[in-house]
């Protein structure tokens, strides 16, 4: 462990209402939640620096029908961590992984939940050990925008959200 020093944590948003993930006029037919976890598997807003944060996002079909989401390559979703007030990311979760090129669906039972996580260890992409201080996490699917995916037009993440933290 690189440090032992605390910091709290405001969470911005945690949106687990359904927007965008297939709007059939009933209010969005997913709802999608990020949480972040510390080392015991307990949701937090308070890491130390240097301990590892397990993102999850978990996906929920609301409707009372079998949805299927459709992906351009076998990855389906993706966890990024930026600092505050930038769109550039410090650490991307698919960073030099490797995805067979191939059309995929998913399918989604009435009800059916579908949870996707990651483990960070506080190490931006570049290599370089994060330091203290407030940060935000962001979770989505990888959806294909196409005639065969369930979504509104022009979207390439769905149900993007966002949850800030703090190391330190």
């Amino acid at each position: 462990m690189r440090g032992r020093g605390f910091a709290r944590a405001a969470l911005l948003a945690v949106l687990v209402a359904a927007t965008g993930c297939g709007d059939d006029g009933d209010g969005g037919a997913f709802a999608v939640a990020l949480t972040l976890r510390d080392g015991a598997g307990q949701a937090a807003t308070t890491f130390a620096l240097g301990a590892p944060i397990t993102l999850e996002l978990s996906v929920q079909n609301r409707s009372d029908r079998t949805r299927i989401l459709t992906f351009g390559s076998s990855q389906t979703f993706e966890f990024q961590v930026f600092a505050q007030e930038s769109e550039a990311p410090l650490w991307t979760w698919s960073r030099g992984g490797i995805f067979t090129p191939v059309i995929q669906s998913m399918s989604f039972e009435p009800g059916e939940v579908r949870t996707f996580t990651a483990v960070w260890d506080q190490v931006a992409d570049d290599g370089a050990a994060v330091g203290a201080g407030t940060l935000e996490a962001r979770g989505f699917l990888t959806v294909l925008v196409g005639p065969h995916v369930d979504l509104p037009e022009n979207r390439h993440a769905a149900g993007v959200r966002r949850v800030a933290f703090a190391t330190g």
